[in-house]
């Protein structure tokens, strides 16, 4: 009965576990450029100004949110390709869609997508 139990619990915690990676994933992935843009400060500003901690109290948050930041990468790493290749069909699927000229639109889009995420990844470290 106790191994039972503890079997129930392993999955209950990896069904969590699982479902925090992914909407987290998929949250990074799928989240408009406008809602992130929308996002004046990080997550760890956020709390910082909530719950007014102090400058060691910041210290300890922002190294709480750099071991989960590194678990979450690691959780995320064995599905990554998958993510990764059903983001390039929805891009292969838009391209289609557009026109000439809106594909370039399109191309240069992403690249400023892309350039901006680098640039907040450095500026902030990836605390969030």
């Amino acid at each position: 009965m106790q191994r039972s139990k503890q079997h129930a619990i392993m999955f209950l915690l990896g069904t969590l576990l699982t479902g925090g990676v992914t909407g987290f994933a998929v949250g990074r992935t799928v989240a408009p450029p406008a809602a992130k843009a929308c996002e004046p400060v990080s997550f760890r500003q956020q709390v910082a100004r909530a719950l007014e901690l102090d400058t060691v109290q910041v210290r300890q948050l922002d190294a709480i949110l750099d071991q989960r930041n590194d678990h979450l990468r690691e959780a995320v790493r064995p599905v990554q390709p998958q993510l990764d290749s059903i983001k390039g069909r929805a891009r292969d699927q838009i391209r289609q869609m557009l026109r000439p000229e809106q594909r370039t639109l399109f191309e240069t889009f992403l690249a400023s997508q892309e350039r901006e995420k680098g640039a907040q990844t450095s500026t902030h470290g990836a605390k969030q």
